[in-house]
Formats: structure tokens, C-alpha cells, sequence
């Protein structure tokens, strides 16, 4: 029953068809009507075809159509057909799209040339412009002396290539310079004009000429130009001579001319004065020698005109417009008006120009101004083409239908042509010549915009995106700030291409694009297209139905729903993660035929938006069979080397022809009706592979396969080894198995002769035998008590470096200790402090250090107190933090448990990790802080994100208040923290109580508090220095605890400030108050440690960086790097607390860092946190030297402003600030003591970029040099796509040998290496070693000749030479001490470079061998022995 419905509706369906079809087809031919019926009430044009739109440039469409229209509207004639082409804006007032003219210009006269060569030329005389689309222009002469001349008014770019109008029937276009226009007969100046330009091509000046080719006027300038007939008295007269470049004559000679040039000489006129075209010259020969000059003449009696004409000046005579056309900048005449306000001028013209049919171009506005380009086409060669032309009537109409209200005529016939921008850059001809190709025309129009400077790379868009790059001309290299807005959402260009992302498929979108010229903003945009998407959705019939198969086929998109009709049965399959891969539609018919229509949802993955698409219905056919299949395939080892394969396969209808077993790609032919093989002798020692392949043939007679999945059996073959070399194992040739290990190299230490030499294979390693270049000095503590000993260690770099390390210490503060040379041990008696020295001093002085802490044994009083306690994090601070607080006993533990366990029932009991005695030393403070243990304990094993509590035993079972803290999160999510600077906490004395008390700094809190109140999921407190006014005083300290509530709820960060450094009223170099006092973890430098470390909070790398203390900085430096590199983080941040990117000179310049600033911008932090200045200022993409060209490529600094009440004022308010860092953007907000948001910054990281692969070869040939010999900086640009391609790249100077760098690529932006301080005295050359990704190196090598070219000259005899050489330059005389003379590569002789204080400028070469080239060669030397500058020259003696 089933069966015959669905048959029934299939007739009805059928039915239907046909008759959808039929109104189709009339419905069709109602929408061409109704076409144009809607753009025009012409009855005279009928459309044919449909109309074929193609997007360009700039938002220019361009239309293709067939019409056909009545010649003149005569009803009695039939239809004539032809093509019809134009190009419009949608939108003319907001387009960045400029309407121009333009000729190809020539020197003197007038020329022609395709609409396409005037195109091409017009971009080359804009560079940075781009022509879109246009026609040809005006009608123009074609004989006489004036061939190729516009026969009515010609402007170009505000030139006057011709002055004449002709009025009546014919009228210009004009075209302002704001893109609107003027059209009718021009209004011109009374005089022709005198333009004189400054050195920039700006006008300076405009002076009226009185007089052209005529007698010249007493108190005017009169201009004399080539098509001057007579000569003229000019005695009185200064005549200004100059040479045209361009000279443009009209046929009315003593109305229009045109003159472009430059100012040559002025003179005195003589009697009989006329410019020369040409001069001829006697040769010596007899002969004459004509050269073109190309003269003009300028006369006039004014002497300060004359004195404005100077040689080089350039200038211009030409008429000027005036009235309403005084803004016009480009005309175009042109014959014959079409449409005026709507009406056509030629409903019954009997001028044969206008109603006889011809090819035809127009240009028309509408009514908001926009223009239409038109070209239509006419005198088919043949009658099957059909092509007929137009006349001035039909074109009226057909301009109407293209939406024109007024249209005007241009030269038509063969001159007719219509080009477009193709994808290509070049231009298309769109439209039909009548000549067969391009005729040379006078002029051109042409709708023009701003390059874009990017384009679209198909092959790298998909169905949801579209790949943007710049391009690679000069001029898109040379444009900055690239923005590229698409679908509403602005793409910033960093490296050389952007992705669009989230859009819809095969939909065409406006690309916009910003970017800055010379600092000038400019505006493009043309149209882009994302792919069609395939929906992956396959139908396969089977006999029971259809199984549907689902591809993912794009990765920003999934077929997330697909909802299938099956006749009237209706199948949804949900699919919203993209991972189901098929869906079977059972319980059909066998032999079948079904409609089957879907749709499918697409969900783009970035976004989220879904939108859905229907596929059309067609027709499948259920299977008349069932295909076999294969239910079992199995393979079992037995005894020995035999094996069984077993398999079960279903054949309902029989259909199987063939099967066989595939083994170790070899086909055993099977049984049909078997269910297994025996393998009776199998190879063990190796892997068997074992496949089943059933051939089975459908009813139609088609042979088709079925196959099962692929089985192994066997693990061993019989290996062929290859003996073990030092880079690879022992490895079988056949399989390439190994075994065992390389046996690496049996090295022969490197020698100042030979560098590392392997003895087995003979390669080497690295260079000759160097001098050691660091120390390092290891200790695993740096705090001991009196009497306990220390096992120092040592390392030299190079390890195979000749020299040794000379050991010694330095003791202060009244410290006694030893060190034993040989053991390293160091052995302690006196507290105090001392310095560990390592040293070398064989061949290089080197030197290193590490600080050592000796204190009085811990304190055990019967005190039972634990106070100043703080909470840090350590290494991660997801599962680590560090406790640090004072007591007067060793008796203390830490008691911690989870925060819902308030009474501690289930705490873990820890002891502190470390503790030192701690008191004032001999140095006099403010206030003495009296005697007590400082106890460290590092808590590990926390779980991430979760809320913790502790106390403090005080060793007597009393406990210290609660503290709480709560670990970081570790999976990447959003991170919230609280920095402030410059707290400056003090006290003052209170009377009432007799105490010190704090002066108000706790409003510090409040600004706290306050930021808590609007980001409650803050998770740390950090401060960036000076929260302590003065180190050394106690009561300062205790204020500082005891006002900081925030210390027993958060975790708190901390850097030393200058502040904390002052023990009285001076800066000391001891960092011991900031130790004793906050919870840095250990994990910094050896000479900082407690004042520098780091922490990895959730994805960020948080570094704190004690840049107030010199000693140490260059073991700091090494430290910070070290952390930089192993310590993995998405995000990083280091804090300090005087910022280092003001410039080095000035009041600021003592905390210039070029060196930190390295490091940041070599490993790409994102944000340096910084105080000090008590004032707020934001400095993101700092990069030193940069220029405008590196926006965005520097590291982001931000100076915070003061956090408590010194500096405070009701102008100037306290504040702190809440950072955010969420999925790769940073925001920052500034809060202050009222509650008030004073401002937000926003940023987003630099690292973890798309990688572009790009080959070897290009990226080697984007390495360029520049040299700025005025600040004596050397830069290397690189492409930014050395991110992810390149690993490192080291530079080496080998001239002078002072430079060598190392730099990585952390992102897109890190593009160039500043070298500072490559003086101009010296010669360079650079050895760059790229290593690559992969491993592979590259060398490539570069010259900078920055030393002085001095002239070199021989003087050869037959057996001498006489060497003259000029100074190098008086600033080189304390430089230079010798040349060093190389005659054939060998040293001949020295010279002083100065003899008595005289330069040596002289120099015989005397033994020389007769008729031998040689080569000379100087080098100059310094006194330190560097090579300065390099010159050679070659010369040959005499025979």
C-alpha cells in the first residue's frame, strides 16, 4: 500500500512540475519587463538577455546587456539589436571613487593612444592610484598639422592642454576637485596666467601674462612660444629663457596655448627675438650637429618678476577657469546633449550625427550626481551578429533605463571602448570595437581611487573567510597603519596579511581599507568573495534506503543540522559538534525511486551564527540488491609459523564473483563458500599484513569491491645492520629498525689551532680554542648561620676555554670567614656579610660574584609570637605559595586546610622551609629593628583554583589570626589582579598614646577595597615599590602590616623601590629590609634572591625585577633571560620599579635600560609594570630607534601613578589598578581613592600568532640593511615572517669583532635588529647565520662601507711604484695609527698614519717585477690594533 501512495504522489508531483515550468517561463519574461518598466517609461527599448552584473573595484558595478530598441523610435521599423555596456557606483557620495581625464602626454604635440596605454599611463604619473574602469573621451582632429587634437576645451590634473570651447552644440564636463561637476560652456580667465612653483611643486605665485607671440608690452610679460611666426625687438627687455617639457598649441593659435618648463638664463633682448626649436652647431669636421631645445620666452621689464625666473625654477602658462568653474580640475567636451532633467534632446532630430545608428559612448549622471560610463556597440561585421548601433534617440532611452537624468555624447564609431580592472591589475576591453581592436584616441575618462595596497589570495580564503595581504609593489610597502575592515569587523595588519573570519559562504562582501601615506590617511575598497561550502553531505543508496554520509570539509564551519525529505517523510540529523560522519535512512523499498530534497544549518564556529541552505530535489534510486558484506575478519596464530584467517561474509542475492585474501600485497584467490585459509609457513620476523577483497557483480553487470579493514600479524624480520656511526645507531638497511645508541664523538679538545675535533669522523665543532667569556659562580644557599659551611661551585664558558678560575672573598660588616681554594668550601665564624670573587685574569679579566649572608644562629626565647606575616606564590601559583613571617623561638609551625574547614579539624601541620637571624646591622637607620627569626615555608601540592586558610602555631599551641589565600587557576581562563606603587607607608608620633602610628597610607586600602567592590574575582595584590617610605624604620614596617588588612586576605607581589633600599635618609646597596619583609619566592638570581623571582599565575609569567640595586645587574640580566626561555607562560609580565624607556639623556636618564629593553623586545613581554614618578603614563610599542614604519612592534610599558597619601592633593588623587588579561587581550583600569574609573587601557599580545610558512629563499632575500651615519645606528630589516620559520639568527661583526648577537623570533612584529654605536669611521663586515626551524643554517654576508673613501692612486715604473693616498679626515687623526700596505695579498710595508703631525699622503713601492699586474691594497689601523677601513686598486708596470 505504501508502495502505490508513494507512486501516486510522484504522478502528482509530476503534474505540478510541468506546470511550476510553464509559469516559470512567463514569469520570466515578466521580469524583463518589469526591468525596464521600472528604470524607464521608454516603449522603445526592449532587454533581451539578462542582465550580467560583475562587481569591480570601489564598489564600480559593471553591467552587460542585449536590448534592442527602435531606430529614432520610429514604430514602423523593427527592433534593432545590440550590446550595451556601463559602469556605475551604487553609492557616488560616500565612495572613495574619483571621475578624471586624462591624454598621453608628449613634449610637442598632440598624441593618441588606446583607452587601455591612457590608463596605464595615467596610474604611472599617480603612483598610488588605481583606474577602476572608463572609456574614451572627446571627439578629436585626425589631419592636418593638428592631428590627434581634442576638438573642444581639454583639462587634465588643473592643466589646460586646450583652452578653446566651442559652444553651441557641443559643451564640456567639467569636474571639480570634490568630485561634483559643472557642464556647459567654461568661463576662462582674460588673461592667460604665469604660474611660478617653489622647490616643493607648490604654486607660489600667479601672475598675469599681458601678451602672447605679439610686440611686447611696456609693463606686462609676454610669452613667446614655438608657433612664433615673426621675430620681435626686445631691446630694453630681460628675456627670461626656458625649455618646455610640454608644449600644447590650439588651432586658434592667439587664444590657447599650453606651456610647462623650466627657467633657464636671463638676458638682455635684442633687436630681432624669437624661441628656437632648434640650434645647429659646427663640429670640428665641418659638419653641423642639430639638437632640439625646445625654447620659450618670457619678456618683461620687471625686475622682480625676473628675479622670481630664476635657472631651475619651473613654471606654467596657461588660461585659468573663472566663476563657476574656478574648482574645476579635469574637463572633457564632448557633442550633442542626450538627456537634460530626465527629457531627451533628439525625439525628432533630423542631423544625421544623431539618428543614424553608430557604435555610441556616453557619459551621463544621475540624480545624486553619480556618473555612468556607456558604451554601446554597432556595425557587426556579420548579419548573425546582429550589432547594430544606436542612435542619439536610442541612446537617450538606454541611458534613462541605466537610472540617467542628464547625458551627453562622446566620440563614437571605432573610437568607442570600454575597459575594466581585471583580477589581474591589467585591463579588459569589455565591449566590441568596431575596428576589430583598440583605436588611439586624444584623450580618456575615467573612474579612478586609491590603490587599496592589499588583495585577496583566493587560494587561502575558504567558505568562511578571506585572506587579505598586502601587496607587494613599492608603494603598498611604503603605506603604514593597515586596516582592513570587513563584515563590520576591523582586521589591523601587524605582519603582511589578515584573516577575515566569521563570514557567510559564497557571499560577496565590501573589503574597506585604511592606511597612512606619509602620515595621511587614506581610503580604498573593493569587493571580496568567501568560497561556496560544501556541506559534505553525500547520498549513497542501499536496498533498504539511503545511507547519508557527512563530511567536514572546512574547519571554520560545521554541517551542524541537516534536515532530509524523503518523499513526504522528513529526517532530521542533528550533528551540532560535527562529528557524526554518516546516518542510515532505512525501511524503503528495494528498487525504488524517491525525491529526495534537503536542507542543510551551517554554524560558524567563531561565532556561533547559523544560517541554512536547501539543496533542490532530485531523484534516487534505492538499490535493487543487497551488497554483500563482510560480518567477520579475523587472523589467529597457531604453533610454529602457521596461522588462520577467518572471515564471514553475508551474500543475500548471490553476487559474489570473486574473493581473495590480500597478504603482504599478494592475492590469494579464496573460495567462495569457504570461512578460512590456512597460512601453513608465515614469517615471524616480520609484520605480515593481511587484507580480504570480495568482488561481487550488481544486476546491471557492473563489477564492484567491498574490502575489510587491515591486519598485522608478526613483529621481527632478519635485520641487515649497518655498524653504529657517531650520529646514528646500529640501523637495518631494509626495515630501519635500530638498536643501541650513536656512539657519539670521541672529541679532541679544540687548540688555538684546530678547533673540536672528532677522531672518528673528523668533524668539527665550533672555532678554534677562545678566551673564557662569563664566569658563572653556583651556591645552593645564601644565607648561613655562624659556623656552618658552604660548598661553592664554578663554571667557564667556553667550557674548553685555556684559563682558570682564581677564587676569593671579601668580608664586611665585621663577617669572618674562609674559603679553601681547592674545595671550594667556605667555613664561617663571625656574622656579617662578604662577597665569593671568581675571576680570570690569563689573557682576559673576567670577573663574577654571589653574595653571602652570615647571621647569629636563630633566636629560641621563650617569646611564643609569630607577626608581619605575609603570603606569596612560588614557582606556579596554582599549587604553590610561600608564607613569610617573624618570630622570637624556632618552635613555630603552619597549619593549612581548605577554607570551609574553619576549625581546622583536617589541617596539614607543615614546619618552615628556612629561617634566618635577622636584626640592624652596623649601619645606622631610623629606627633599629630589634632582634627576631625572618621563617620562609614553601607550601606545594595545592589544588588549583581552590580557596585555602592557615595559622601560625606560635610554638606554644596559641595561633596567629587567619590568613587566607586562594590558588590560581591553571586552565588559561580570564585572570584579574590589583597593582599599586608607591604607597610611601610612615608614621608620626601620637601623643595621646605614646605610639607611632601610621600617617595615612592605609588609604591605600580603600582604593583597594574599592576595586574589589568592581572586580570581585581580583586574585593578588601586587606592589611595584616605595609601599614603605623609609626601609630602616621599624615603625614604618609595623604600620605597614598592621593597616594592611588586604595581607590576610590575598596573596601579595612585591618589588623593591628606592624606598625600601633607604635605611636613614641615603640609598644603601642592601636589599635585606625588602627580603626580611615580603614572600617573594627564592627561584631569582644569586645576588638577588628574595628581592627578584618570578611566578607562573594561570597562563601568565609574572616577573618581579629589582632594578634598584647595580651590583649584580649583569647576573640579573643572565637570570631574567634563563626565565624568559624554560619557564613556558601564554602571557608575561615584569614588574620593577623605575621605568627604563625614557630617553638616556635628561633628568630621567639614570633609569635608562638598553639592555632590559633588549630582553623584553627579544622575548616579546607584554607589559612592564613600573612606578616611581608618582605620576601615570602609558607608553605601548615602545621600541628605541623605532620609526614610523614599526607601529606595533615594541613592548608595552605602563608607569603607575602614586597609591597612598604623599603627593596627594584634591587635584592629584591617589590611585591603583586593576588588571585584566582574557583570550590574548589585556585591559587595564585605573581606580581611585573616591571609587572613580580615571581611565582604561587596552591592548592585545603580540605572541602566539597564526604561523605563514614562507620558503628559504624568500626570507633570506627579505633581509635588507639600512645606515642612519648621523646617529650611527646599523639596522637589519627582516620579514615578519621569520616567526615560526626561523629559529635564531646570529650576528657577527669580523672587521672589529665587537658585535655578535643572537635574536629570536617570539612574534609576527619583531622584524629588525637596531645596532647602536657603528661609527662612520669604520669599515663593517656582518657574517649572518640563519638557522632555520628545521635545523638547517644559512650564512649570508654584508658590507657597510662606513669608513672614509680615500683616493688611492699608482704610479707605476718598470720596477717601482709611487703610491699617492689622500687624509682619511681630521676627526681620524687620534684613530688611525698605521696603514698596513698588501701588495698581491702579501704585507709589504707599514706607514704611519701621521709623520711629525702631518698626514702621510706619499709612498715609494720600489722591487717590482716589469709588465705584472698588481693588486694594492691598504688597511688602516687603529690603536687598539682594529681594522678601520679597507682600500684597494690594481695597477701594471711598465715594461
Amino acid at each position: 500500500m505504501k508502495k502505490i501512495k508513494n507512486r501516486f504522489i510522484k504522478l502528482f508531483m509530476a503534474i505540478c512540475l510541468v506546470f511550476v515550468s510553464v509559469f516559470a517561463f512567463t514569469q520570466a519574461n515578466a521580469i524583463s519587463a518589469v526591468f525596464a518598466k521600472t528604470n524607464t517609461d521608454s516603449e522603445y527599448v526592449n532587454t533581451i538577455t539578462d542582465l550580467k552584473t560583475t562587481n569591480l573595484m570601489g564598489g564600480v558595478t559593471l553591467y552587460e546587456q542585449k536590448m534592442t530598441s527602435l531606430l529614432n523610435g520610429d514604430k514602423q521599423k523593427a527592433f534593432q539589436e545590440h550590446f550595451v555596456q556601463w559602469v556605475d557606483l551604487a553609492s557616488y557620495s560616500n565612495a572613495n571613487v574619483k571621475l578624471v581625464t586624462w591624454t598621453k602626454q608628449s613634449m610637442d604635440n598632440w598624441t593618441a593612444a588606446t583607452t587601455k596605454v591612457c590608463a596605464l599611463d595615467w596610474e604611472k604619473n599617480h603612483p598610488g592610484w588605481i583606474v577602476i574602469a572608463g572609456t574614451n573621451g572627446d571627439f578629436f582632429s585626425n589631419s592636418g598639422d593638428n592631428t590627434k587634437e581634442p576638438t573642444n576645451n581639454f583639462m587634465a590634473d588643473g592643466d589646460m592642454y586646450r583652452a578653446d570651447y566651442v559652444g553651441g552644440y557641443r559643451g564640456v564636463v567639467g569636474i571639480n576637485g570634490d568630485n561634483t561637476v559643472v557642464i556647459g560652456d567654461p568661463k576662462l580667465s582674460s588673461n592667460m596666467m604665469l604660474y611660478i612653483y617653489d622647490k616643493d611643486g607648490n604654486v607660489a605665485e600667479k601672475l598675469p601674462i599681458s601678451g602672447y607671440n605679439t610686440a611686447a608690452t611696456s609693463d606686462g610679460i609676454t610669452l613667446y612660444t614655438k608657433d612664433c611666426a615673426d621675430t620681435y625687438d626686445l631691446t630694453g627687455y630681460t628675456v627670461c629663457e626656458g625649455t618646455y617639457t610640454i608644449c600644447r598649441v590650439a588651432n586658434t593659435k592667439n587664444k590657447s596655448v599650453f606651456i610647462k618648463g623650466e627657467m633657464n638664463i636671463s638676458r638682455a633682448g635684442n633687436a630681432e627675438e624669437k624661441p628656437c626649436m632648434t640650434r645647429e652647431e659646427l663640429k670640428e669636421d665641418g659638419t653641423t650637429k642639430t639638437t632640439i631645445v625646445r625654447e620659450f620666452y618670457i619678456a618683461t621689464k620687471n625686475q622682480e618678476v625676473v628675479n622670481k625666473l630664476k635657472s631651475g625654477v619651473k613654471v606654467k602658462c596657461q588660461y585659468d577657469f573663472v566663476g563657476e568653474w574656478a574648482d574645476v580640475i579635469n574637463t572633457m567636451g564632448y557633442k550633442y546633449d542626450l538627456l537634460l532633467n530626465g527629457k531627451s534632446q533628439h525625439q525628432k532630430s533630423t542631423n544625421a550625427d544623431c539618428y543614424t545608428d553608430h557604435p555610441r559612448t556616453f557619459i551621463g549622471f544621475k540624480e545624486d550626481g553619480t556618473p555612468v560610463l556607456m558604451v554601446i556597440d554597432g556595425r557587426g561585421k556579420t548579419a548573425a551578429e546582429k550589432n547594430y548601433g544606436v542612435s542619439l534617440f536610442e541612446g537617450a532611452e538606454i541611458m534613462k533605463l541605466a537610472g540617467c537624468v542628464n547625458a551627453y555624447n562622446l566620440d563614437g564609431g571605432g573610437s568607442s571602448t570600454l575597459i575594466a580592472r581585471n583580477e589581474n591589475g591589467g585591463f579588459d576591453v569589455i565591449n566590441r570595437p568596431s575596428d576589430g581592436s583598440e583605436r588611439s584616441d586624444a584623450n580618456a575618462i575615467f573612474l579612478v581611487m586609491r590603490d587599496p595596497a592589499v588583495e585577496t589570495v583566493s587560494g587561502r580564503s575558504s567558505a568562511s573567510t578571506i585572506s587579505i595581504k598586502r601587496k607587494t609593489t613599492d608603494y603598498a610597502k611604503s603605506v603604514t597603519d593597515i586596516k582592513v575592515t570587513v563584515n563590520g569587523k576591523t582586521y589591523e595588519m601587524e605582519s603582511d596579511e589578515v584573516i577575515a573570519t566569521g563570514l557567510l559562504e559564497n557571499t560577496v562582501y565590501d573589503v574597506n581599507v585604511e592606511y597612512k601615506l606619509n602620515g595621511e590617511l587614506c581610503k580604498s575598497n573593493y569587493k571580496a568573495s568567501t568560497n561556496m561550502y560544501d556541506p559534505g553531505v553525500d547520498i549513497n543508496p542501499t536496498s533498504k534506503g539511503f545511507n547519508i554520509g557527512l563530511r567536514q570539509s572546512d574547519e571554520n564551519l560545521i554541517t551542524s543540522k541537516v534536515t532530509i525529505r524523503v518523499e513526504d517523510q522528513e529526517y532530521v540529523i542533528e550533528n551540532s559538534e560535527g562529528k557524526l560522519t554518516s546516518y542510515e535512512i532505512t525501511g524503503l523499498f528495494k528498487d525504488d525511486s524517491y525525491r529526495i530534497s534537503y536542507t542543510y544549518e551551517v554554524t560558524i564556529k567563531e561565532t556561533g551564527e547559523k544560517y541554512t541552505r536547501s539543496v533542490e530535489e532530485k531523484t534516487y534510486r534505492t538499490l535493487s540488491y543487497d551488497i554483500p558484506e563482510i560480518k567477520e575478519f579475523s587472523i589467529k596464530k597457531r604453533t610454529g609459523n602457521k596461522a588462520t584467517v577467518n572471515y564471514t561474509i553475508e551474500d543475500v542475492d548471490g553476487l559474489i564473483t570473486k574473493m581473495y585474501l590480500v597478504y603482504n600485497g599478494e592475492k590469494v584467490e579464496l573460495e567462495i563458500d569457504s570461512n578460512k585459509y590456512q597460512i601453513e609457513e608465515l614469517d615471524m620476523n616480520k609484520v605480515n599484513t593481511f587484507k580480504l577483497v570480495v568482488e561481487y557483480e550488481t544486476p546491471d553487470g557492473k563489477t564492484k569491491e567491498i574490502e575489510s579493514n587491515e591486519l598485522t600479524l608478526g613483529e621481527e624480520h632478519v635485520h641487515e645492520w649497518v655498524e653504529a656511526t657517531c650520529t646514528a645507531p646500529k640501523t637495518c638497511k631494509t626495515c630501519g629498525a635500530t638498536e643501541g645508541e650513536a656512539l657519539g664523538h670521541d672529541w679532541k679538545e679544540a687548540t688555538t689551532e684546530a678547533p673540536k675535533t672528532c677522531s672518528r669522523c673528523g668533524i668539527t665543532e665550533g672555532d678554534v680554542l677562545h678566551l673564557a667569556t662569563k664566569i658563572e659562580i653556583s651556591v645552593p644557599r645564601t644565607t648561613l648561620t655562624v659556623g656552618e659551611t658552604l660548598q661553592v661551585s664554578g663554571k667557564i664558558t667556553p667550557a674548553e676555554a685555556s684559563q682558570k678560575i682564581n677564587w676569593y672573598i671579601k668580608c664586611y660588616d665585621g663577617a669572618v670567614a674562609n674559603l679553601d681554594t681547592e674545595t671550594l668550601i667556605l667555613s664561617t665564624s663571625k656574622e656579617g656579610s662578604l662577597y665569593i670573587y671568581a675571576t680570570t685574569t690569563d689573557g682576559s679579566y673576567l670577573e663574577s660574584f654571589v653574595e653571602i649572608v652570615i647571621t647569629k644562629p636563630l633566636i629560641n626565647e621563650k617569646i611564643y609570637d609569630a607577626f608581619n606575616i605575609m603570603t606569596g606564590f612560588g614557582d606556579n601559583a596554582a599549587t604553590d605559595i610561600e608564607i613569610n613571617y617573624h618570630t622570637h623561638n624556632t618552635l613555630t609551625t603552619i597549619e593549612y586546610t581548605l577554607a570551609s574547614d574553619v576549625e581546622f579539624k583536617n589541617a596539614t601541620v607543615v614546619s618552615p622551609t628556612t629561617g634566618y637571624y635577622f636584626a640592624s646591622g652596623p649601619e645606622k637607620v631610623l629606627v633599629d629593628f630589634t632582634p627576631r627569626n625572618v621563617m620562609r615555608a614553601s607550601i606545594k601540592g595545592l589544588k588549583p583554583n581552590t580557596d585555602y586558610i592557615y595559622r601560625i602555631n606560635k610554638g606554644n599551641d596559641t595561633y596567629s589570626e587567619v590568613y587566607h589565600v586562594k590558588t590560581a587557576k591553571n586552565d588559561g581562563s580570564k585572570s584579574t589582579f590589583y597593582v599599586a606603587s608607591d604607597i610611601h607607608y610612615w608614621t608620626k608620633y601620637d601623643e595621646s598614646t605614646g605610639k607611632h602610628v601610621s600617617h595615612g597610607s592605609e588609604i591605600s586600602e580603600k582604593i583597594f577595597q574599592n576595586a574589589l567592590n568592581m572586580f570581585p574575582e581580583i586574585g593578588f595584590f601586587a606592589t611595584a615599590g616605595d609601599i614603605i617610605d623609609q626601609g630602616g624604620n621599624l615603625y614604618a614596617w609595623e604600620a605597614f602590616f598592621e593597616k594592611s588588612e588586604s595581607l590576610k586576605q590575598f596573596a601579595r607581589i612585591s618589588v623593591a623601590g628606592n624606598h625600601e633600599y633607604y635605611y636613614y635618609d641615603i640609598s644603601q646597596t642592601d636589599y635585606k629590609y625588602q627580603k626580611a619583609h615580603t614572600a617573594t619566592p627564592y627561584n631569582g638570581p644569586s645576588t638577588h634572591i628574595g628581592a627578584s623571582g618570578y611566578t607562573v599565575y594561570n597562563d601568565i609569567l609574572f616577573i618581579t625585577f629589582d632594578n634598584e640595586r647595580a651590583i649584580g645587574k649583569d647576573v640579573q640580566y643572565a637570570w631574567l633571560e634563563h626565565v624568559l626561555q624554560t619557564v613556558e607562560a601564554k602571557y608575561t609580565i615584569v614588574m620593577m620599579h623605575s621605568p627604563i624607556y625614557y630617553p638616556a639623556t635628561g633628568q630621567n636618564a639614570k633609569d635608562h635600560d638598553d639592555t632590559l629593553m633588549g630582553i623584553f623586545e627579544k622575548y616579546c613581554v607584554d607589559l612592564a609594570i613600573a612606578g616611581h614618578y608618582h605620576g601615570d603614563n602609558w607608553c605601548p610599542n615602545f621600541y628605541e630607534n623605532a620609526t614610523s614604519s614599526d607601529t606595533g612592534i615594541g613592548v608595552n610599558y605602563i608607569t603607575l601613578s602614586f597609591g597612598g597619601v604623599k603627593s596627594a592633593s584634591e587635584t592629584n588623587r591617589p590611585t591603583g589598578y586593576v588588571f585584566e588579561v582574557d583570550n590574548g587581550h589585556f585591559k587595564i583600569t585605573r581606580i581611585n581613592d573616591l571609587g572613580q574609573v580615571v581611565s582604561t587601557r587596552e591592548f592585545d599580545t603580540k605572541k602566539h600568532k597564526e604561523v605563514v610558512k614562507e620558503t628559504k629563499e624568500n626570507l633570506i632575500n627579505s633581509i635588507t640593511d639600512t645606515y642612519d651615519v648621523d646617529k650611527s645606528i646599523y639596522t637589519l630589516n627582516f620579514s615578519n615572517r621569520f616567526y615560526g620559520n626561523v629559529k635564531e639568527m646570529n650576528i657577527v661583526e669580523t672587521i672589529r669583532g665587537k658585535i655578535n648577537k643572537t635574536i629570536y623570533f617570539p612574534t609576527p612584529s619583531y622584524n629588525k635588529l637596531v645596532l647602536k654605536d657603528v661609527w662612520n669611521y669604520y669599515d663593517y663586515h656582518f657574517v649572518i647565520t640563519i638557522t632555520f626551524e628545521d635545523g638547517t643554517t644559512q650564512v649570508i654576508e654584508k658590507d657597510l662601507k662606513a669608513g672614509p673613501n680615500i683616493y688611492l692612486s699608482a704610479y707605476p715604473t718598470s720596477d717601482s711604484a709611487g703610491i699617492e693616498f689622500d687624509k682619511a679626515d681630521d676627526s681620524m687623526d687620534q684613530v688611525i695609527k698605521e696603514y698596513i700596505v698588501y701588495l698581491n695579498g702579501k704585507e709589504v710595508a707599514r706607514i704611519p698614519y701621521l709623520v711629525d703631525g702631518e698626514a702621510s699622503s706619499y709612498y715609494e713601492l720600489t722591487g717590482l717585477t716589469s709588465n705584472t699586474e698588481y693588486t694594492l691594497k691598504f688597511v688602516a689601523k687603529s690603536y687598539h690594533n682594529e681594522t678601520v677601513f679597507t682600500t684597494e686598486t690594481t695597477f701594471k708596470t711598465t715594461e
